[in-house]
């Protein structure tokens, strides 16, 4: 009970409060939310990889991470033990994409629709006990609306699912390199 009203109140504040974009180094963020999601993949005996090179994205450095953290959350939740959850960033179209890899169950074709709706919850079962309230993604697409990004998945032609945050172009320009 305690984790649904957490994540309650959590849409709630994806939902509100003001929004001040900056410049966010990708390989800083893939190094802070690969380590802050350590300890829950080693439990489960998988690991992340975080592809090398950076990119600079325009967002809420706080927002973005709890997005990513979301989504690397839900890459663990569902993939078997030695698997890698992948973690990259690249040109797309005039912007950048930051994507998280899985080599989970993946998402039925039917349920497609169902993705980054409020409450839903899909048929693939996680691979431990880990609980889901339905509202993560959800979180995931809030937060990339409100840094005028689009959250949206595709399937890992490998197995599994490729979640992603797609950016625009900063100031009319293409992706930004730092390395």
């Amino acid at each position: 009970m305690h984790d649904t009203v957490s994540r309650l109140i959590e849409a709630h504040a994806a939902e509100t409060g003001e929004v001040a974009l900056e410049a966010v180094d990708t390989g800083a963020l893939f190094t802070h939310a690969a380590t802050a999601a350590a300890a829950a993949a080693a439990a489960k005996g998988i690991g992340i990889a975080c592809v090398p090179g950076s990119h600079r994205v325009l967002a809420e450095p706080t927002m973005l991470s709890h997005a990513l953290g979301n989504l690397i959350s839900n890459a663990i939740k569902y993939s078997p033990p030695g698997s890698v959850v992948r973690l990259d960033a690249g040109p797309h179209g005039q912007g950048v994409r930051i994507s998280v890899t899985d080599r989970g169950p993946g998402i039925p074709p039917g349920e497609t629709h169902l993705l980054f709706k409020k409450f839903s919850r899909l048929s693939p079962q996680p691979t431990g006990a880990d609980p889901s309230s339905g509202l993560g993604l959800y979180i995931v697409r809030t937060l990339a609306e409100r840094m005028h990004a689009v959250a949206g998945w595709e399937p890992n032609p490998q197995g599994g699912s490729v979640f992603f945050l797609d950016f625009p172009a900063q100031n009319g320009g293409g992706a930004q390199d730092f390395a």
